[in-house]
């Protein structure tokens, strides 16, 4: 007897009723940091997210920054500001690993951290405030 095809609709409602999601309180909690890289050159994304898990990788090792669990969430290439998530545990690593950053791309850098955030949207919107404040001191 043929087997009848089933409506991709339905595998993906199986495959919900199949894979229970992660309780609230087993769940990793992220911390949302804002930063500026203050250097005479601009830089990309990539290149910046690079030195920042370069740095982390020299200081707390291959199981460290697994454990941080690293991302870019935003990045400002005319600004040079952007937002990195990371587990809550090693924010402060984080931000420690930014004080042995020397350069990027041949270029001398400085990172300054400039608020940490449980929720992205508080951190996008203290971003858009310290972009503001920027934009007012140069006018």
């Amino acid at each position: 007897m043929k087997e009848k095809k089933k409506n991709p609709s339905e595998v993906s409602e199986i495959k919900k009723r199949l894979i229970k999601p992660l309780l609230p309180s087993l769940r990793e909690r992220n911390r949302y940091i804002v930063f500026e890289v203050i250097s005479k050159a601009k830089f990309n994304s990539s290149a910046v997210f690079d030195a920042i898990c370069r740095s982390f990788d020299d200081l707390f090792g291959q199981f460290g920054l697994a454990g941080a669990g690293l991302m870019l969430i935003s990045w400002n290439k005319a600004k040079s500001k952007g937002i990195l998530r990371t587990a809550h545990a090693l924010k402060d690593a984080l931000k420690a690993s930014f004080l042995f950053m020397r350069g990027i791309n041949n270029a001398d850098v400085l990172v300054k951290s400039i608020a940490t955030s449980g929720t992205i949207k508080k951190a996008k919107s203290i971003l858009a405030e310290k972009s503001k404040q920027t934009i007012d001191k140069e006018v």
